[in-house]
């Protein structure tokens, strides 16, 4: 027989550290509402894991805008304009829209929020946060194929289909420099994409019909501007767009000691489309190609003093440049022809060619934001009171002139026969303009957890803004309505909040069967630079 018998032996202690992160924790606020998402289950999801305003779209209350040849996807909260909507990356504004798939730790789409800390919008914020490098190297690469055969409805709907082929490619990698002490992450990612132009050339009789033009009318029309000397760029435009895109991020963590960290980031896009602003009715002579490219360069300390004091400074720097060109510099025609349906329905259509009357255009655009954030966790940590300020300063240049070489108007395919145009305008003052917007905010706010079930948030957060480029006075204006044209105006805004979580019951497995969130606030988004 064999017996054991109990005995016990010390063991060599054994002491685990874990290394300090960010003081700013990814846990919401009491009344937050949202939804969180990680890199890899965004991966998994059949949408752009990479473009942030389709990921916020996953969340509930949030309506997607989609994406057309001349403007990127956007979405709206509470009926609200996209420029009420904030987008940060690793706590600060992000102007680019998209970063490699592979460089997202996690995203959280927040529709409603108390917390005092979170300003610059009155509808969504989607917050970003990137991923670092570890003493243990490892990286993800993949690619994706999106073939026209395979998508809904075959490959032969024609160019109005919205159908399309891209081939997407991106990985990201990272690891240590030297152990427990300097790390690194990079990634990037290229999307290639090829959809049929949509244009009156490439529309059957189908897609005619439902856009109210007869076929005879679509013929009479080219037989009249083949007659007019325009040149023929069909052949130089071609019948596909391709929209590229490219990205990337490199990132470098520093331990400099277990009290502060330092973390410095460089972010990179690009963003092609050949041919663009191609309408349905018109010629893809009327278009041009877009360039949208740009970078920035992020620097954040995060220092702990003793136990309960936590500061952290965030510097962020970037340019963005958005170019513009039309394929023919001539002035753009545009003529009105009546067609009548199978059900004698009588429809007025307008049908363009010439040049572009919207390109070209530009803009360059120089941003530079600085945030500071002091945490204090007194007696039991049940507190967390935070004291920050930010500044947002913008410098843009931008020439958004319409109609440089006039649009001629003809009333009927008669009237362009015999070259009789019943107007003509044309833009002779450009408008070219450059400014500043500098947005500065204070906040201080608590963050109470009373008792495991009743968790509190409440302070206050003072903004303003004011903008710099006005136009020379008129006195004139200033003598008949007694407003000064050479002043913009500025606001200084007050915003009281407060928010509670409330948790009922046990639901099992330790969550709460019931959780009631609330609260009240006053909230302001940035005005566009733009107007």
């Amino acid at each position: 027989d064999v017996v054991l018998s109990p005995t016990s032996s010390r063991l060599q202690e054994v002491v685990v550290s874990a290394r300090r992160r960010g003081g700013r924790t990814d846990r919401p606020t009491p009344g937050t509402t949202g939804r969180n998402l990680s890199g890899d289950q965004a991966e998994r999801l059949p949408i752009d894991a990479s473009d942030l305003a389709a990921l916020a779209a996953l969340a509930p209350g949030v309506v997607p805008i989609g994406a057309t040849d001349s403007t990127s996807t956007q979405f709206s909260v509470a009926g609200q304009r996209p420029t009420a909507n904030n987008i940060t990356l690793d706590g600060l504004s992000f102007g680019g829209g998209s970063i490699p798939q592979d460089a997202t730790r996690t995203t959280r789409i927040i529709t409603n929020t108390y917390d005092v800390a979170r300003g610059q919008f009155s509808g969504g914020l989607v917050a970003t946060t990137t991923k670092g490098g570890t003493n243990s190297p490892a990286g993800s690469f993949s690619y994706s194929l999106r073939d026209r055969a395979l998508e809904w409805g075959g490959a032969d709907a024609g160019a109005f289909g919205s159908q399309g082929t891209q081939n997407q490619l991106g990985g990201g990698f990272g690891g240590p420099i030297v152990k427990d002490k300097l790390f690194f992450f990079a990634a990037a990612q290229g999307r290639w994409r090829a959809d049929d132009v949509a244009s009156l050339l490439s529309a059957n009789n189908a897609t005619l019909r439902r856009l109210g033009i007869a076929s005879d009318s679509v013929a009479r029309f080219l037989a009249l501007v083949n007659g007019q000397g325009v040149p023929a760029l069909e052949e130089g435009v071609g019948d596909v767009r391709s929209t590229n895109s490219g990205s990337a991020l490199a990132r470098m963590d520093y331990i400099i000691n277990d009290s502060h960290s330092l973390m410095v980031r460089a972010d990179w896009r690009l963003n092609t489309q050949d041919p663009t602003r191609v309408s349905a009715t018109a010629l893809p002579m009327l278009g041009g190609t877009s360039r949208d490219q740009g970078g920035g360069i992020m620097v954040s300390l995060t220092s702990h003093f003793g136990s309960t004091v936590i500061n952290e400074m965030r510097t962020y720097g970037a340019i963005d440049e958005r170019t513009a060109d039309p394929f023919l510099v001539l002035p753009a025609a545009r003529v009105q022809i009546s067609s009548q349906s199978a059900d004698s329905a009588l429809g007025i259509t307008t049908l363009g060619f010439g040049g572009s009357s919207s390109l070209p255009q530009g803009s360059n655009t120089k941003r530079l934001e600085v945030s500071d954030e002091l945490s204090w966790l007194p007696g039991d940590a049940s507190h967390r009171i935070k004291l920050g300020g930010l500044l947002d300063a913008q410098r843009y240049d931008q020439d958004v002139t319409n109609n440089r070489e006039g649009i001629f108007t003809y009333n009927s395919l008669a009237d362009l026969e015999n070259s009789r145009p019943s107007m003509f305008t044309r833009t002779l003052a450009p408008a070219v303009r450059s400014g500043t917007a500098i947005n500065p905010a204070v906040y201080l706010g608590d963050t109470w957890r009373k008792s495991g079930a009743l968790q509190l948030t409440y302070g206050v957060r003072v903004e303003g803004s004011s903008y710099g480029g006005a136009p020379a006075e008129n006195t004139l204006v200033d003598s008949a309505f007694g407003l000064r044209t050479d002043r913009f105006p500025s606001e200084v805004h007050l915003s009281p909040r407060v928010g509670f979580t409330w948790t009922l019951g046990d639901g099992g497995l330790g969550a709460p069967a019931t959780i009631i969130r609330g609260g009240a606030g006053d909230f302001r988004s940035v005005t566009p630079t733009s107007i």
